[in-house]
C-alpha cells in the first residue's frame, strides 16, 4: 500500500482538473469542427402563425363580443371590393368574430427561410400583414402587425402571439 503525503495530494488533484478541462475543451472543439464542416441546406417556405386577439373597451376593459378581427395582406387584395375581401378572408380563416369573452384566434401564413444542418432547422419569418378590428358602436382600428408586435422579423420557433386591442366608443351625434 502506498501512502500519499499531504504535499503530493494537491498536485494530483490539479492534474485531474487539467485533464477534465482539456477533455471539455477538446469535446467542444470536436463538436464545433463537425458543425462547421457539415453541410447546411438552405430552404425557403412558410410558417403558420397563431394570433390570439382579445378585444376590449378602452375605458372599462370589458370584452367586446362579436367584433370582427381580420388579418389583411395590404397588397394582396387591392382589386377586390370590401365584401369580396371579407368573403375571401372568411373562406381562408383570416377573418373571425370574437366570442363572448372578446377573444378570437386567427392562423395565417408568413413567408420564411433559413438553413438546416445536423444541429436542426433555423430561420426567420416576416410578418407583413395588417390587423383590422371593427365592432358596432366602436371606432374601427387597422394597424400593422409588426407595429403591434414590436418587430417584423421573428425566429421560426416564435409562432404564437397574444394581443389585446382596446377600442374607443364612437361619439354619438
Amino acid at each position: 500500500m502506498t501512502s500519499v503525503t499531504p504535499e503530493e495530494a494537491p498536485s494530483t488533484r490539479w492534474s485531474r482538473k487539467k485533464r477534465l478541462l482539456a477533455a471539455i475543451v477538446g469535446l467542444f472543439c470536436l463538436v464545433s469542427l463537425v458543425g462547421f464542416l457539415s453541410p447546411s441546406i438552405l430552404w425557403t417556405g412558410g410558417v403558420a402563425v397563431r394570433l390570439k386577439v382579445t378585444v376590449v373597451d378602452q375605458n372599462s376593459e370589458r370584452p367586446i363580443p362579436k367584433a370582427t378581427v381580420r388579418i389583411v395582406i395590404p397588397s394582396g387584395y387591392k382589386d377586390m371590393t370590401q365584401d369580396q375581401m371579407d368573403a375571401e378572408l372568411r373562406r381562408i380563416g383570416q377573418s373571425k368574430t370574437t366570442d363572448g369573452v372578446g377573444q378570437s384566434v386567427l392562423v395565417f401564413g408568413c413567408g420564411a427561410g433559413g438553413a438546416s444542418d445536423i444541429f436542426g432547422k433555423r430561420g426567420r419569418f416576416e410578418i407583413n400583414h395588417e390587423l383590422s378590428v371593427a365592432a358596432n358602436g366602436y371606432r374601427p382600428v387597422a394597424v400593422s402587425l409588426a407595429t403591434l408586435l414590436g418587430k417584423r422579423k421573428w425566429s421560426i420557433h416564435d409562432r404564437e402571439f397574444d394581443l389585446t386591442i382596446r377600442l374607443l366608443k364612437e361619439q354619438q351625434k
